[in-house]
């Protein structure tokens, strides 16, 4: 078994994969796009999406205090309910989320892009009280469309309800909010020995340079932060980075695979009671998780690299799939 010949498959499964998924959304990948690309399209488009797991939510004093949280709040409180027990909240998403979630040579100011969700990590929710048939999509029932948004901050296991804002895709009010309530989330970024260039710009000219993928520094206080974290084709600089990273990791794995595959066999077999001929490792990608297994046996595999070792399980869970994941 050649580590090379595993790379190459696994990396076509991936591309497979991810083919499927845009498909199923009539968007079809362009033959001559690369597997970084590929994958960086994948993330740009999982990152719109809020994945579902355990969240604890946190209230900005600013967001209780708006006129119009009465006036929401029993929507708010079922997106908190949603968000608390690991439901899918999609229906309250922009269904540009689906409509456009790969566009081939895209740039920043494509619609497949949320420039200020990939610079900041702040989501919009619609805040409508029911369903309307016209706005069901791909089997997604829409709520209603609102004038105005709920803006949230996903961070990790946490999200930040900051306010309720009209469809202002540029308020340099929430990155206020963020400081006046929890300070120590932008403290790392604030740049030190940088004075305020008491730039007189409006925040519509700072939403076009925005959306051109030009990155900015945030004045607050009279303190500059480098909170934005855009490449110049609108997409995050950290999803960027990560897919280096995850296809290193994949050619790793296969080198993995080879070193020990006289062990990995040998438990698979002991698991299913039963000898396998041929053993092909398959990687499939779903819903921005990553499942990695053994096709024959359908036998799953989770590799840890903090003490170089296989789990090996028969289910197909989030708890299941591989370390990496797509989801935010």
């Amino acid at each position: 078994m050649d580590n090379d010949i595993i790379y190459k498959q696994l990396l076509d499964d991936i591309k497979k994969s991810i083919e499927n998924e845009f498909n199923y959304y009539n968007s079809s990948i362009s033959e001559d796009e690369s597997i970084s690309s590929i994958l960086l399209y994948y993330a740009n488009w999982r990152r719109r999406f809020i994945g579902q797991n355990i969240r604890k939510i946190i209230y900005s004093q600013e967001i209780k205090k708006n006129c119009k949280y009465i006036k929401y709040k029993k929507v708010i409180d079922k997106i908190e309910y949603k968000l608390k027990n690991a439901e899918d909240i999609t229906s309250f998403l922009s269904k540009g989320v689906v409509i456009n979630p790969y566009i081939y040579n895209s740039n920043s100011q494509n619609s497949d892009k949320d420039t200020f969700l990939n610079a900041f990590n702040i989501h919009h929710l619609h805040l409508g009280k029911g369903y309307k048939e016209k706005d069901k999509l791909f089997d997604i029932n829409f709520i209603e469309r609102t004038e105005d948004l709920l803006f949230v901050l996903v961070l990790n296991d946490k999200v930040y309800f900051l306010d309720i804002l009209g469809h202002d895709f540029y308020n340099e009010g929430l990155f206020r909010i963020i400081k006046n309530n929890w300070s120590q989330i932008i403290e790392p970024y604030k740049m030190s020995g940088f004075l305020p260039s008491n730039n007189s710009m409006e925040q519509k000219d700072k939403k076009k340079l925005l959306n051109a993928g030009v990155n900015m520094m945030i004045e607050l206080d009279n303190e500059v932060y480098a909170l934005c974290e855009l490449v110049t084709s609108g997409h995050n600089y950290t999803d960027v980075r990560n897919i280096d990273l995850f296809i290193e990791e994949i050619r790793t794995l296969s080198e993995i695979l080879v070193e020990n595959q006289v062990n990995i066999i040998g438990s698979i077999q002991n698991i299913i009671n039963r000898k396998i001929d041929r053993f092909e490792y398959k990687i499939k990608i779903e819903k921005g998780l990553v499942y990695f297994f053994e096709n024959n046996s359908k036998i799953i595999l989770r590799y840890s690299s903090e003490d170089n070792q296989f789990y090996i399980s028969n289910g197909l869970s989030n708890q299941d799939s591989y370390s990496y994941s797509f989801n935010k």
